[in-house]
């Protein structure tokens, strides 16, 4: 069953290796010095970026972070499609839920 609430989030695909459980401070990706910004998605654009960037899931884990908390700050960008951009750290409290991907596929397609 789908979350009643899940477009009130934008999603973040994280490694394991750069989002891990010994984190303490804010979150910034491994390819944000060689990017300049966090890629998010929609629910509806997630499958797609999954399905066009990901091999696998494993080694994946799914950020959930409230709209209403970063809205101000995105920027929405691209060629065919827009996808809001991050161009600082997500804070750690703006992170609701972190699913491994794998999970989250499952329970939401």
């Amino acid at each position: 069953m789908t979350n009643p609430n899940i477009d009130s989030f934008y999603y973040h695909i994280a490694s394991t290796t750069d989002f891990n459980p010994s984190l303490t401070s804010n979150y910034l990706p491994s390819a944000f010095s060689s990017e300049g910004f966090i890629h998010l998605c929609t629910l509806d654009q997630l499958r797609g970026v999954v399905d066009r960037y990901f091999d696998t899931t494993d080694g994946f884990v799914v950020l959930s972070i409230k709209k209403q908390m970063i809205e101000d700050k995105l920027k929405w960008e691209g060629d065919k499609e827009l996808f809001p951009h991050l161009y600082q750290a997500i804070e750690l409290e703006w992170i609701l839920d972190k699913k491994p991907l794998s999970e989250f596929l499952k329970e939401n397609y």
